[in-house]
């Protein structure tokens, strides 16, 4: 009876898993989708063709809403490579990533925000953004290297979303030359998330080993 109620309790906490990472791939889509909202938003907000207040007070809650699925998803991934690969060497990358997101998200409506009330200036807003942006792209590239070097069969979605987001960290350390240029790092994490709501919607492969170069 032991081994019979051992292997069911190992199948309850595998089925678990699956419906937790399955519902933090749902998520990871609705955050791709509230950040090209929030793209619409500060376009709207740079050509003034709305309220102001409405739109800060719109843009300040789906950008709560989308740091809150955020931090879910990245939790979730991470739970997802520890189980998937056998190995936790990423753990403290993604966390690292993760408050890297957040504080840019942070920075960036709140910088946007400033500038159109005139509480503070484009040379002020531009330091600040590469002040936190700079490290967060070199957090980023690592992220993205350490990502193509795992092995196993979800590979080629991985290597897809390493590549997404080496190229949004390097757009971001490189572009930085205005607001309006974040949104194209935007679009890459946009990409990002949809492309990680999909992996973690197929499930928990099978462990594999995790092999860096």
């Amino acid at each position: 009876m032991r081994p019979n109620s051992a292997s069911a309790s190992t199948g309850n906490r595998e089925k678990s898993d699956l419906r937790k990472f399955s519902n933090a791939g749902y998520m990871s889509i609705v955050a791709a989708c509230i950040i090209g909202i929030n793209i619409i938003l500060v376009g709207v907000i740079g050509l003034g063709i709305a309220s102001f207040i409405v739109i800060a007070m719109v843009l300040s809650a789906t950008s709560l809403v989308q740091m809150i699925l955020t931090t879910i998803v990245f939790i979730r991934f991470k739970n997802f490579i520890d189980k998937t690969f056998g190995s936790n060497t990423v753990d403290t990358l993604v966390i690292l990533v993760l408050l890297g997101e957040l504080a840019l998200t942070t920075t960036a409506l709140l910088m946007t925000i400033l500038v159109t009330l005139n509480m503070t200036t484009d040379v002020v807003s531009f330091l600040t953004i590469i002040g936190v942006a700079i490290p967060v792209a070199v957090i980023g590239i690592i992220f993205g290297i350490k990502l193509l070097n795992l092995k196993g069969e979800v590979n080629l979605l991985l290597k897809s979303m390493a590549f997404i987001f080496i190229s949004k960290s390097l757009v971001l350390g490189l572009i930085l030359l205005s607001a309006v240029f974040l949104v194209i790092p935007a679009v890459f994490n946009m990409t990002f998330m949809l492309l990680l709501g999909i992996l973690l919607m197929r499930g928990i492969e099978e462990p594999r080993e995790v092999e860096f170069v």
